[in-house]
């Protein structure tokens, strides 16, 4: 297994959640990023995979996640909102329900974790208040970083977005990439506690499963359709 840095960012130019090849990263990273496999470590380990914490799970890139997550012998537990829907979840994950700020009981005898949960949403107008952005982009993501940090969690993964790597300047003109930006420096600062720490900035992400559809996935359907 090559050696894990503690603190690494990668950005990916395209995401496909499509089968075959799940999940699969194509393309190189951008150049002023540095890209570590966690599929290596994570992923190919059967029989005594570890069990890992997904934030989010419920979500796009989430529902497809856990599948195959499980699929590689983790075991998996999921921390979602009181109203989120859990009957797409497959039966063996362990589920539980609590806001990110009560994540310490959650974390008790996990060994990962993946940080999915956040406010998306588009970069210069918003449909959402933006008074959401600090309590869980910010917030959510130090509360659950310090849990984990008290924990002795080995492994963490946050999700952001392409725009901290593409376009990080923008963020004076953009709440939304400022709290992103903000929690990659919380998720980071964790790394103080030898927790090691890999953010992903996903930039198109499709597949099946997306409800929305997200743009990609709307710029998808639109070409299909001739339009």
């Amino acid at each position: 297994m090559a050696p894990f840095r503690p603190a690494q960012r990668f950005s990916v130019s395209y995401v496909s959640l499509c089968s075959p090849g799940a999940g699969e990263i194509v393309d190189k990273p951008c150049a002023n990023a540095r890209k570590h496999s966690t599929c290596s470590s994570w992923s190919k380990r059967t029989g005594d995979g570890m069990r890992i914490l997904v934030t989010g799970a419920t979500g796009f890139i989430g529902s497809h996640l856990v599948p195959a997550l499980l699929e590689r012998g983790h075991s998996i537990r999921v921390l979602a909102r009181p109203s989120s829907a859990l009957g797409r979840l497959p039966a063996a994950v362990e589920c539980f329900r609590g806001q990110l700020a009560d994540a310490d009981a959650v974390l008790k005898g996990v060994e990962g974790m993946v940080h999915l949960a956040g406010v998306a949403g588009r970069m210069f107008r918003r449909g959402r208040d933006p008074g959401e952005l600090r309590p869980v982009n910010i917030e959510g993501t130090r509360h659950l970083f310090a849990a984990a940090g008290r924990a002795d969690v080995r492994r963490a993964v946050l999700v952001t977005t392409m725009w901290t790597v593409l376009r990080p300047e923008l963020a004076a003109r953009s709440v939304y990439l400022a709290s992103r930006l903000e929690s990659e420096r919380v998720a980071l600062a964790a790394c103080a506690s030898g927790m090691e720490t890999v953010i992903v900035c996903p930039t198109f992400v499709v597949g099946a499963g997306d409800r929305g559809p997200n743009f990609p996935g709307a710029l998808v359907l639109a070409i299909m359709r001739g339009r």
